[in-house]
């Protein structure tokens, strides 16, 4: 007679197919609570997730697991940091650049070549703007259409996200692909936008130019 634990999977398989499962769905059943009984890895869509809902608890899993930062990206090819930046999700940020793994691919592009950097700024999120540049993401990279995260910022009529970027030593003088500069941008709007730039008036692009290795006091 087979000992007990090889008749246990088969005996609770027939169980569940008396309560009404049909055969493919018991074994279905099956599998997937024996999958969350290990602690399996989160899947894609929930990692998705839980980069947009701020889920900081499924994250440590994946990095606490070395999961790839490449082996994860939505449909526009951005990365678990894209996602989480674009929704304001500081304490997943966070968590993501804990990671070697993840804040070595901090300047990851999506399919439009925008980092996470471009989308937290793009979106007026203050507090992971702060995560990324604290993790050293690059300034000044420039989008499809030559846009820096500055020049989303402005464009975008985030004041106080705009101030954070030049305080870091972002490039206003850099022009975009239709020859804007974000002091252009920022001169042709009214309100707290416009003084943001004003200081800037005057001075040359040598003097706030920041350098290619990232050198800025937070």
């Amino acid at each position: 007679r087979p000992p007990r634990s090889t008749l246990f999977p088969y005996t609770t398989l027939f169980r569940s197919v008396i309560r009404g499962l049909s055969m493919p769905e018991a074994r279905s059943r099956r599998s997937r609570e024996s999958q969350y009984a290990v602690g399996a890895p989160p899947t894609k869509g929930e990692l998705l997730r839980a980069a947009e809902d701020n889920d900081a608890g499924t994250l440590c899993r994946y990095t606490a697991a070395k999961g790839d930062p490449g082996d994860v990206r939505n449909h526009e090819r951005q990365t678990l940091v894209h996602i989480a930046s674009k929704h304001g999700a500081a304490d997943a940020v966070a968590i993501l650049l804990q990671s070697a793994l993840f804040l070595k691919r901090i300047d990851a592009r999506d399919s439009s070549r925008r980092t996470a950097l471009h989308l937290a700024a793009a979106m007026g999120f203050v507090d992971c703007v702060w995560r990324l540049l604290e993790s050293r993401a690059a300034l000044d990279l420039q989008d499809e259409k030559g846009c820096t995260p500055l020049h989303l910022a402005i464009r975008f009529d985030w004041p106080r996200t705009a101030r954070v970027l030049l305080e870091a030593h972002g490039d206003p003088w850099l022009k975009d692909s239709r020859g804007h500069t974000p002091v252009q941008i920022a001169q042709e709007k009214s309100g707290q936008m416009a003084s943001v730039v004003a200081h800037l008036e005057g001075r040359d692009r040598k003097s706030t130019r920041l350098n290619s290795s990232h050198q800025y006091d937070l």
